[in-house]
């Protein structure tokens, strides 16, 4: 072959070798094109059926509880939801899972009833008059039996305010709306134990390690046969159950999970996020703090006689509510709250029977009346050193809350949200 010969065919060589290598960078720049706007119609897909799983659980707040269901977002609308609405305690947990084209986002939250501006303090007509002593303050309106406030005097202590009351004091007209009958049975049947219909019961003791809750799968419910819940750590929506007295430890985590029981301690020191159901009395040690939002209720069940009451120790922390309820079944006396000194209350308190108030309550206060006892005595129509203040986080529960309230997310379920759904 010729010296030029042989140029021609390295120039060909040469030619083919750049001609592959164009057409792989070029369709790699194509593939890799085409995979990002996969990508990127994926991630679109993923974030409109997220908007929509948000939409659901909006729609699902005016919807009454109810099994799971799917429904149109809006009316005349083809895009759809599969929803459920399941009563947990004094809230509802609200599941919702949403698709579009094949991304399906699952969302998880808590509702509640919170709390409208008001009085304060709230005694019914025939309560008598209210007797403030020692480092008592009420910054707010109130409304007492014939507006009548007075400064008092126990065990050589008396009133040490300037003014009575901060704010406007007026008579009641009628006494204290009791709660709703639907609302109380919700709450009798957590009290008493009650099994609600998708309920499985496991026995926490048999485990190696604790079940979890997955979304849209039935709540179960923890028989705890010990009297001691320790070194664990458990995230809702889950019942631990006992059909005993229950005391908690410090060193326990509890994240939005529901304790029944006859008797509850929390011992000091705790921090969790928990209701209580309880039919004889719930105790809360010195320093604990029970995180937004929590829940204490007591109400005597079918053979529960004596006085029932909760009980806060000196600095402890409730944000939340604390609900006293007298029974329908049984003759037992009216309960009884009593919120010791230095202790903080961020929310509600709704009593059938008297509170003692030596803390602090920001929120409102229903009681039949207030009280104070000392060694010597209890005094009724009695407020020492307890401090009444608006809540002005606006986030307190309504523990008794009137018909047709509106509800609002309290909390979102961190273990089910969101996440892709399989």
């Amino acid at each position: 072959m010729t010296q030029r010969g042989r140029l021609r065919a390295s120039a060909l060589f040469y030619a083919v070798t750049v001609a592959l290598v164009i057409a792989m960078v070029t369709g790699s720049s194509v593939l890799l094109a085409h995979y990002r706007m996969v990508e990127v119609e994926r991630w679109l897909a993923l974030q409109r059926a997220g908007s929509k799983a948000r939409s659901g659980i909006t729609r699902a707040l005016t919807q009454q509880p109810g099994p799971t269901r799917r429904d149109p977002l809006f009316e005349g609308d083809t895009s759809t939801v599969e929803w459920a609405r399941t009563p947990y305690g004094l809230f509802d947990l609200i599941t919702v899972r949403a698709s579009e084209g094949n991304r399906t986002v699952a969302r998880s939250a808590y509702a509640a009833i919170l709390e409208s501006k008001g009085p304060v303090l709230s005694l019914p007509k025939g309560s008598g008059p209210l007797h403030l002593c020692g480092d008592a303050r009420i910054h707010g309106d109130a409304i007492v039996h014939q507006a009548d406030l007075r400064r008092g005097y126990i065990d050589g202590r008396s009133y040490t305010g300037e003014r009575l009351i901060e704010g406007m004091v007026s008579a009641p007209e009628h006494p204290n709306p009791g709660l709703e009958a639907a609302w109380r049975s919700r709450l009798q049947a957590a009290c008493e134990r009650g099994m609600l219909e998708g309920q499985i019961i496991v026995d926490v003791e048999a485990l190696a390690q604790p079940p979890l809750t997955v979304f849209e799968r039935a709540m179960p419910v923890l028989l705890w046969t010990a009297r001691h819940l320790t070194a664990r750590s458990f995230q809702g929506p889950l019942i631990i159950r006992s059909e005993d007295t229950l005391v908690i430890d410090p060193d326990v985590e509890l994240d939005m999970v529901m304790i029944e029981a006859p008797y509850i301690e929390i011992r000091s020191k705790a921090e969790i996020a928990v209701q209580c159901f309880a039919t004889r009395g719930i105790h809360v040690g010195n320093d604990v703090h029970l995180a937004h939002p929590s829940l204490l209720c007591v109400m005597p069940g079918r053979g529960d006689e004596g006085g029932v009451g909760i009980t806060l120790d000196s600095n402890a922390v409730v944000l939340g509510g604390l609900l006293a309820l007298r029974s329908t079944t049984t003759t037992a006396a009216s309960p009884q709250i009593a919120i010791g000194t230095s202790a903080l209350v961020l929310g509600t308190v709704h009593c059938e029977g008297g509170v003692e108030l030596r803390g602090e309550v920001d929120g409102r206060i229903t009681a039949d009346h207030l009280l104070v006892r000392t060694p010597s005595s209890t005094y009724q129509g009695y407020l020492l050193d307890g401090v009444l203040r608006p809540d002005t986080l606006g986030g307190a529960l309504s523990v008794a809350p009137a018909p047709l309230s509106k509800w609002s997310i309290v909390k979102w379920n961190t273990l089910a949200d969101p996440y892709e759904a399989e």
